[in-house]
């Protein structure tokens, strides 16, 4: 993943965060290989690539109804939230987050 598809990404979530399903679903799809890239990038010292992945995770939390209550009408709602739970749960997230947290640059934490 480079700048110029996180910044692609981040114009699609926004342009159709109003319809909450479709950007729910899509933000499930995608945070956990943002997340690893976002790792890579950190243990790879790529700061530009970590502020728009960090950028990118904005958008995928704040904006695309992420933590959106689900319905018991489809399985597959059931499933990504479950996903969404599990996430937040798991070593690679908040060691990725903690190890972003150490960088030296200001503007990149």
């Amino acid at each position: 993943m480079n700048a110029s598809a996180c910044e692609f990404m981040e114009l699609v979530l926004k342009s159709i965060s109003s319809y909450t399903e479709l950007s729910h679903e899509i933000a499930h799809v995608i945070i956990i290989p943002v997340i690893k890239t976002l790792s890579h990038a950190i243990k790879n010292k790529n700061n530009a690539l970590q502020v728009h992945l960090l950028n990118l995770l904005k958008v995928i939390l704040y904006d695309c109804n992420f933590k959106q209550q689900q319905t018991d009408q489809e399985k597959r709602k059931e499933i990504t939230m479950g996903n969404a739970k599990n996430i937040f749960k798991k070593d690679f997230f908040l060691d990725t987050i903690r190890e972003g947290m150490e960088n030296e640059q200001s503007f990149v934490r």
